[in-house]
């Protein structure tokens, strides 16, 4: 895995008090980041598949224009090659990243099917309680109804407490996969900028080197 300084600062800010809980609207976000990153990944390889046919049409074409053009184009196509592994090892680092996002949208979806368990309950509750209050203290079903009431309430708390569980958990899990994506992110990035400041160097060196053989010297005389 990639490492990074930076990293810590990120990790000092991340604390459960920013983690905010997500509703529909939350998810439907976190479905279109998660189709943002397959885009990029997409546009990253179709980059270095254009690539790799422009290195292959310039190779084709100076291998017909003389052993000079032949020679140039041929070490260039070399060199643009590498630049199409580059690209594409940087899709491959991406392509991890939304594994760990499908991961958070999952916790998260449990976490808002919970959240909806705890309010039927809750509603449950405010039911039972007002169709209880209304009930005589003589009469017969008030006994088996103010055991709906405790049972209902039970419920709820142990609810109260696995919502809590569940929040603090899934919190935390969401900021282990932050952290792990954005570092993935940023390496990926530092990687291919390293090996594209390598690869130009080499094609501008290549054509300091190479020799051009002019065939002839035209003059235009007015």
């Amino acid at each position: 895995m990639f490492r990074s300084s930076g990293m810590r600062s990120m990790s000092a800010q991340l604390t459960p008090s920013t983690i905010l809980p997500l509703g529909g609207q939350d998810l439907k976000t976190l479905r279109d980041m998660i189709a943002a990153e397959k885009c990029l990944i997409s546009s990253f390889h179709r980059v270095s598949q254009d690539f790799g046919k422009s290195a292959e049409a310039l190779k084709l074409w100076g291998s017909g224009e003389g052993d000079d053009l032949d020679d140039i184009l041929t070490h260039s196509h070399n060199i643009l090659q590498l630049l199409v592994t580059a690209l594409n090892r940087f899709a491959a680092h991406e392509e991890t990243i939304p594994t760990l996002m499908k991961g958070v949208k999952t916790q998260e979806t449990k976490l808002d099917e919970l959240r909806r368990k705890h309010r039927n309950v809750v509603s449950k509750v405010e039911s039972a309680e007002k169709k209880l209050s209304k009930i005589g203290v003589e009469h017969k079903n008030r006994e088996m109804q103010a055991n709906l009431v405790n049972g209902l309430k039970e419920e709820r708390k142990a609810l109260d407490t696995e919502l809590m569980t569940e929040e603090a958990r899934i919190g935390d899990y969401k900021r282990r996969a932050t952290k792990e994506w954005m570092n993935v992110k940023h390496g990926a990035i530092s990687e291919l900028g390293h090996k594209l400041i390598i690869i130009g160097e080499q094609g501008k060196l290549l054509t300091e080197v190479s020799t051009i053989e002019l065939n002839a010297e035209i003059s235009v005389v007015s």
